[in-house]
């Protein structure tokens, strides 16, 4: 399985092994998603990104946008596999004053109650990462 991130429309990177994917997701962390999202998705084989046309989806797509100053982030999944349901990280505690884009060069952004804490998120990567689904704590 290969875990394929376009890093905040930037670069194109992905990872095979646990050490890489770990690396991988700290990578995310630790980038400033201010002007725009992280795609993520888990496919049996390598992607190459210019092959993909635009009507390409993947079976399971995680959104991901992290401030990493304030130490906080947001995933959406969309599981394509399914049902095409889309689904986000819930914070049912607090809603952080953070703005975190969902559509990069758009002026939308994650709803503050899918806003949780950097540790959280790093979780939920983790997870993704190894089973290829969404997260539990995706809801």
């Amino acid at each position: 399985m290969v875990l394929n991130v376009s890093v905040a429309n930037r670069e194109f990177k992905q990872a095979e092994s646990g050490e890489r994917t770990e690396a991988l997701v700290e990578e995310l962390l630790s980038t400033d998603h201010g002007s725009w999202e992280s795609h993520i998705s888990f496919t049996q084989e390598a992607v190459d990104p210019d092959e993909v046309d635009e009507d390409w989806y993947p079976d399971h797509d995680v959104t991901l946008a992290v401030d990493p100053r304030e130490g906080y982030g947001a995933i959406r999944c969309v599981d394509m596999a399914e049902d095409g349901e889309l689904c986000v990280t819930p914070n049912p505690d607090e809603e952080p004053a953070v703005d975190l884009l969902t559509d990069g060069g758009t002026p939308h952004f994650f709803p503050r109650s899918a806003v949780l804490p950097v540790g959280e998120i790093r979780k939920a990567l983790r997870e993704f990462s190894r089973t290829g689904r969404r997260p539990e704590c995706v809801k």
